[in-house]
């Protein structure tokens, strides 16, 4: 089992900038974001990656869909 995080959020900038939570209930990946998984895409792709599950929110469905895209 391999476990990744989603990468970079819209949540995750305004939050780091000012340390208070800024009330997104539902962020988007950032192109930040958007790279980080096709970067961990490129690592994962050593491995032999068979089925990706993950969360409904949509910085979750946003990454795997990055992942799943790059691993065909």
């Amino acid at each position: 089992m391999i476990l990744l995080r989603h990468g970079q959020s819209e949540f995750n900038v305004a939050f780091s900038a000012t340390r208070v939570d800024p009330g997104i209930p539902d962020p988007r990946l950032t192109e930040e974001g958007r790279r980080q998984a096709r970067v961990a895409a490129q690592a994962l792709a050593a491995h032999p990656v068979e089925r990706l599950i993950a969360s409904p929110y949509t910085r979750a469905l946003e990454t795997a869909e990055i992942v799943a895209g790059e691993l065909g």
